[in-house]
């Protein structure tokens, strides 16, 4: 056990007042630890959904006690009305983040966990690592030439050693898909699909998991790259994103009668929540072993 996980044990001793018993490859470590980062997620969700609530009541009681014409003016309600659909998009930003990173870092860390102990999982003969190998073959032999055009005695290794070992990386890595037309592509969502698919993981997770991982990914990239107001072109794609789902994944706020923003449902939330856990219960720590 390293220095670093000892002092992690003797913390928690000292915190909870008792012996821990730690064996080997224990899941109390502060290297990895996906069930207590589930935990704490669901700590933010509550909490983010309490304060949502205590607002739109606030809200509520202000308009049926009169409190807005007595102390504030006409418009007061109205302004905070709105304040509140900022205050909700915000908060499905918030939380979106911290499931999409979840999910993203679980399936990132148990397909390099499965490369490095179970390597004879490696599916040369797939479709997905045929593509990557010709893909790498191709990228390196360019930077071969590239480098030997500015510096002729710079090296790129192209042997079949290192272009298998660069494979076999990109292979085990969900941030990459292959497409139709069997071009590598990068998108996290359709990478967790495809290498699930692959092991046949996906027969063990949710129905229709791969609508739920494209609502929570599209919504968190368009957030990440835009804030919350979108315009009308991005609202009308995301909104071809939103129809193609097969449960309702969003609300969205008018203006002007128009759809306006998007904030994430309750059925999105549970829907995700109980994803990740058929995720730390079939796919964490899963049978490929």
């Amino acid at each position: 056990m390293s220095e670093e996980n000892k002092k992690f044990i003797e913390a928690v001793q000292k915190r909870y007042g008792q012996n821990i018993n730690v064996e080997r490859e224990t899941y109390i470590t502060p290297n990895y630890d996906p069930y207590m980062q589930l935990g704490g997620i669901r700590q933010f969700i509550n909490c983010l959904r309490m304060e949502q609530a205590r607002n739109y009541s606030n809200i509520e009681i202000g308009k049926q006690t009169a409190r807005y014409k007595s102390n504030k003016g006409g418009d007061a309600w109205a302004d905070e009305c709105a304040a509140a659909m900022y205050f909700d998009a915000t908060i499905s930003g918030a939380i979106i983040a911290s499931l999409a990173q979840f999910i993203e870092g679980l399936f990132t860390y148990e397909f390099h966990r499965i490369s490095k102990n179970s390597p004879q999982f490696l599916q040369i003969d797939s479709r997905r690592y045929q593509s990557i190998s010709i893909w790498v073959k191709r990228d390196l032999e360019q930077k071969k030439l590239k480098k030997q055009d500015r510096k002729p005695s710079a090296h790129v290794n192209i042997s079949k050693s290192n272009i298998a070992t660069t494979t076999a990386n990109y292979f085990w890595d969900p941030h990459w898909y292959i497409q139709e037309d069997g071009k590598q592509r990068g998108n996290i969502a359709n990478g967790i699909k495809e290498l699930c698919k692959l092991f046949k993981l996906d027969r063990l997770l949710p129905e229709n998991f791969e609508l739920l991982l494209t609502a929570i990914f599209q919504y968190r990239n368009y957030v990440m790259h835009n804030g919350v107001e979108w315009e009308s072109d991005k609202i009308r794609k995301f909104k071809e994103i939103d129809d193609g789902l097969a449960f309702n994944a969003f609300e969205w706020t008018k203006r002007d009668g128009e759809e306006y923003i998007a904030t994430i449902s309750d059925e999105l939330i549970n829907k995700t929540m109980q994803f990740c856990d058929a995720c730390l219960e079939h796919v964490w720590f899963s049978t490929l072993d």
